[in-house]
């Protein structure tokens, strides 16, 4: 997804041609990370730090196209 994006946004931008990186989630873990993966590879890329105080959440779908809503997130933060 990481490298979807950034041919989009700057398409000259070479990063993960010349970068080998990998990761695993084992099980269900996987699916609430994907954004703030993303999201950090493409600030590697770009050089570009994610602002203070940001949270992050959720799953891709399946096609890596776009960001798929989240639901609870009041439960998830404790508020009620």
């Amino acid at each position: 997804m990481a490298k979807k994006v950034l041919k989009r946004i700057d398409p000259k931008n070479d990063f993960f041609e010349h970068s080998n990186i990998r990761i695993k989630f084992h099980g269900g873990d996987g699916h609430s990370v994907c954004s703030p993966i993303v999201s950090a590879f493409l600030s590697l890329a770009l050089n570009l730090p994610i602002p203070a105080g940001i949270a992050m959440t959720g799953q891709l779908s399946d096609d890596d196209e776009m960001l798929l809503r989240v639901g609870g997130i009041r439960d998830k933060v404790g508020c009620y």
